[in-house]
């Protein structure tokens, strides 16, 4: 069992990237810990009511880095998915594209937790910050890249990459049930919708335009036929 472990920690190496994100949450979080100050989290976490009734809407943007100091082991769980996972995703895509990757699914989960939060009873004050949702998403990125990949999951749990998308999809849908924290899971499916669709391919506004210029192209080509003038346009 031990041998196991450390074969799953050794060998990794956390990317520029990820290492950003975390230093960020790690920083800001220790930070209001030392601090304590109640004005701070004011300021920094979102919710429905911050959004919506206060205007905080830059909140969207400083709540992700930004964890109480009860949730002090969410911390080191965001750490260690940060340094197992997400490095495979940043070689996979490079620095550029994985941030934005960060910045949408981290955007969707705020703004759908927010909202979720704000029409919700008795959830209009209900925080939604850290990073739990974009470390679920990056999971699912995980998941649908390398689907059949052998992962062992803190060296306890054996599994394929799907199996453990399909895990954590799962235990964010119990999770949510049990709790009835509703604008949290509206978060979190936010982020992991985004990143299915960022990664399965089903937004790419470039290939929509690629296919918007050749429908517009086909429409002024005819095809030249027996008697056809010579100046009709060819389509071969």
């Amino acid at each position: 069992m031990i041998n196991r472990v450390k074969r799953v920690f050794s060998g990794h190496k956390i990317t520029k990237g990820a290492a950003l994100l975390f230093g960020l949450e790690a920083a800001c979080s220790i930070l209001g810990w030392i601090l304590a100050d109640p004005q701070l989290y004011e300021s920094t976490i979102s919710s429905g009511g911050q959004v919506f009734h206060e205007g905080r809407v830059w909140t969207l943007l400083t709540s992700p880095f930004f964890l109480f100091s009860s949730q002090w082991f969410s911390l080191i769980f965001h750490g260690l998915i940060l340094w197992l996972f997400f490095p495979v995703l940043e070689n996979w895509w490079g620095l550029k594209r994985f941030l934005k990757f960060a910045a949408a699914t981290i955007l969707a989960s705020m703004i759908a937790g927010t909202v979720a939060g704000y029409f919700i009873s008795g959830q209009l004050n209900r925080p939604i910050n850290g990073l739990d949702a974009f470390t679920y998403a990056g999971i699912v990125g995980y998941g649908i890249l390398y689907s059949t990949r052998d992962v062992t999951f803190f060296g306890v749990l054996p599994m394929k990459g799907r199996q453990l998308m399909q895990g954590i999809i799962g235990f964010a849908l119990v999770f949510t049930i049990l709790t009835k924290e509703w604008a949290v899971g509206a978060s979190y499916a936010a982020s992991m919708v985004t990143a299915w669709i960022l990664v399965s391919g089903k937004w790419n506004p470039k290939l929509w335009r690629l296919k918007a210029k050749q429908k517009k192209a086909r429409k002024h080509l005819t095809l030249l036929q027996g008697g056809a003038k010579k100046s009709d346009k060819m389509l071969n």
